[in-house]
């Protein structure tokens, strides 16, 4: 009876390690160089705030450069900071 209760507490042990093991292997593998994508700026609309903020922590996440531009059109200052990226060699846009 004791050994069966020992082997149902050491199998319950293992589960909780091998769960609690994923909650960290897992963030780690994903920040990992090769599995980050090939993004150089990330762009988003400028009157809709909801974009900007749910960016945020993925840009931050991969040292991505976040633009705000207006979905009217681009104004001067927009395209001087996009040439300034072009020629900086930041083609991989999301």
């Amino acid at each position: 009876m004791v050994s069966r209760l020992r082997s149902k507490y050491l199998g319950l042990t293992i589960i909780a390690a091998l769960i609690f093991a994923s909650f960290i292997v897992i963030p780690i593998y994903a920040q990992q160089e090769e599995n980050r994508p090939e993004y150089n700026l990330i762009i988003v609309r400028n009157d809709d705030l909801i974009d900007y903020i749910t960016v945020q922590p993925y840009a931050r996440l991969l040292n991505i450069p976040v633009l705000p531009v207006s979905p009217q059109k681009l104004d001067e200052k927009t395209w001087a900071q996009l040439y300034s990226y072009i020629q900086l060699g930041w083609k991989k846009v999301l």
